[in-house]
């Protein structure tokens, strides 16, 4: 069961009410999201590519810009380093395929997360310093790394693209991080993806048009807020992903058989996205990388057959860890769940984390030891930030680095128990059993006489939909079953009736919806609504469901 949070009525200007063509709740659905003026619901309802403001925005942008520039013109030779998730391989193929078409010199980097860790680490300082670079640039990685701060020390030449947290900032690296402390921009929660795109728009407009179905595949897998320049983006990006994708994307989509034209943030966040990042969780991200830059049909096939391979055994080793960890955490009532194990898969506590974080609905981190060192990644709450916590225990902890909801941590095992006592201890100041139930947020309380297809219509005008532009949750009360019927062995159909009006919606045969079901006679809803079909018939998404009071 859910903690059910109802967002506060907004009071809408007589003059917004006049002039906007849209219903009195369309209009507060777009006011408790911050649009209040005709200017910003306009610009949120229209996203464009020209109400983003000028790459040269971003700290040190210009000087990327330019070094870059210098760079071609001399052929020097260039190392690009990526990280291994989706942001960093999507921003490795957006610099690979803009210098590639420049014939440039270059070679790219990506770490080992089994071998390398997290971030620019030592031996990725060995393989820089081997291969003699007139010039790096880091992607997605680098902006605290010691490593990176050294060789520029020893007068490398160093670009930084990224978007971690901005914990100390050396003077001879160019640091492109709308994350700086002097950083002017208004919108600053961009990832390297995103911010990549930017750099090749001051570099080649017309190219980073081409690239930009990448930038937003980046965007959407880092779970980056969908507002402001990163919807812009992503919106656009879709578009492109829908009719002209790049070869790569086109033959997974393909190879999954996902309808092109109805590709969203869905798709991209929640099947495309976890196969392109499971290389690299289990080995390797190079395939990854390949199949976003290739130029050939046979190599594109093979290369997702491997994907489809190494998601299988993702798959199968995330069952594995996540039975141990969830026999871990079952023995504990802390605030703050530190589970720990030996041998435990790297590329696959992110996600053992996340799932124990929902299901708890508290911070989690999920650390594997090996020799004594435990690797780790975390997973927080709202009202818990990770970033602070880490650097408040800065002094148990070998490493870390990461976002305020996401961070990855390195930890002897003899800091362990203590580490588990002081994060819990700063837990206690933060959070409260209040925080500890899942929250679902609900725009609106309305009643089925409400919807109809023009409502719907007007609710697609709010995508793409993902973090931080979530989709509109209602809730509807006294609702009646009408009718009941099985659609398989795992769901069934549901039409809910109140005051004459009747919607389907498909329930899962087990759990406690189906109980609740089954017991209750007057429920509340909370859903969102789907369109069925072209023809346009409506449906509920269900969220959570209560027997009404």
């Amino acid at each position: 069961m859910k903690r059910w949070v109802f967002a506060s009525n907004i009071d809408i200007s007589p003059e917004l009410s006049n002039t906007a063509h849209f219903s009195p709740l369309i209009l507060q659905l777009l006011s408790q999201r911050g649009f209040k003026t005709l200017p910003a619901i306009e610009r949120f309802l229209n996203p464009a590519l020209s109400n983003l403001p000028s790459p040269f925005e971003f700290p040190d942008l210009e000087k990327a810009y330019f070094r870059i520039k210098k760079a071609l013109k001399k052929q020097e030779r260039i190392i690009l380093f990526g990280d291994y998730d989706v942001d960093g391989i999507t921003s490795l193929a957006m610099m690979i395929r803009f210098l590639r078409a420049r014939e440039g010199r270059f070679i790219f980097l990506i770490p080992s997360r089994l071998v390398d860790g997290y971030g620019f680490g030592e031996e990725a300082c060995r393989r820089v310093k081997k291969e003699k670079p007139h010039l790096l640039i880091a992607l997605d990685c680098g902006t605290n790394s010691q490593y990176i701060y050294s060789l520029a020390r020893e007068g490398l030449d160093i670009i930084v693209i990224d978007h971690h947290e901005v914990l100390h900032q050396e003077k001879n690296i160019i640091l492109v991080n709308p994350k700086r402390k002097d950083s002017h921009l208004a919108f600053r929660e961009i990832p390297t993806a995103g911010i990549v795109f930017r750099l090749l728009e001051a570099l080649t407009p017309q190219q980073s048009l081409n690239l930009i179905d990448l930038a937003a595949l980046g965007i959407v897998c880092d779970v980056a807020p969908l507002q402001e320049d990163n919807r812009i983006v992503v919106k656009e990006g879709l578009a492109k992903l829908r009719y002209s994708p790049l070869l790569g994307i086109k033959t997974m989509s393909e190879y999954l058989r996902l309808c092109p034209k109805r590709i969203d943030t869905f798709h991209l966040g929640w099947i495309i996205g976890p196969r392109l990042n499971a290389s690299g969780r289990m080995k390797i991200a190079d395939p990854a990388l390949e199949l976003l830059i290739t130029e050939k049909q046979e190599k594109a096939e093979k290369l997702v057959e491997l994907l489809e391979k190494n998601n299988f055994l993702r798959r199968k080793t995330t069952k594995e860890v996540m039975e141990q960890a969830l026999i871990e955490a079952e023995k504990r009532d802390d605030l703050v769940f530190v589970l720990a194990g030996e041998n435990w898969h790297l590329g696959v506590l992110g996600i053992v984390a996340s799932f124990i974080k929902r299901k708890y609905s508290r911070p989690v981190f999920v650390i594997s030891f090996v020799d004594g060192v435990g690797k780790g990644s975390a997973r927080s709450i709202e009202g818990f930030n990770l970033m602070e916590a880490l650097e408040s225990l800065s002094y148990l902890l070998s490493n870390f680095g990461g976002h305020k909801k996401a961070a990855g941590i390195e930890i002897k095992k003899e800091n362990l128990e203590e580490f588990r006592r002081q994060i819990n201890l700063y837990a206690q100041k933060l959070l409260s059993p209040h925080n500890l139930v899942e929250p679902l947020f609900i725009d609106k309380e309305i009643d089925f006489s409400d919807i109809s297809l023009e409502l719907a219509e007007d609710l697609d005008k709010f995508s793409p939909f993902g973090e931080g532009n979530p989709e509109p949750v209602f809730c509807t009360r006294k609702v009646q079953i009408k009718n009941i019927t099985k659609a398989n062995s795992y769901r069934s159909h549901y039409w809910f009736t109140q005051k004459g009006k009747v919607f389907p919606a498909q329930i899962k045969n087990d759990g406690s919806w189906r109980e609740i079901l089954n017991y209750g006679g007057y429920f509340d809803l909370a859903y969102g609504l789907t369109k069925e079909n072209p023809s346009g018939s409506l449906s509920l998404k269900i969220r959570d469901i209560k027997i009404s009071g």
